[in-house]
């Protein structure tokens, strides 16, 4: 049975509110930061050419492996903590 931490319950008891996880919240805003920096970083290749582009191209590769990282985390949570 995966980790269940009643803070990250998410869910109504009655009447009272669902509780929000905070964990899931900030992992959810990095996922959503991390994509924001890689849409600018892929925005920006379409501008370059030669060694320009592929310093930028490097650049945004490191900000596609956040995205997967930070998307991963938010899932594996998710998963644990059944949030």
């Amino acid at each position: 049975m995966p980790f269940e931490n009643p803070a990250c319950l998410a869910y109504s008891v009655g009447l009272e509110a669902a509780t929000i996880c905070t964990e899931r919240e900030r992992l959810a805003e990095e996922y959503r930061a991390c994509v924001d920096r890689f849409r600018v970083a892929v925005s920006v290749l379409k501008k370059l050419l030669g060694a320009e582009f592929d310093r930028a191209y490097e650049t945004s590769e490191r900000h596609r492996i956040a995205v997967e990282k930070a998307r991963l985390a938010l899932a594996q949570h998710r998963t644990e903590h059944r949030c």
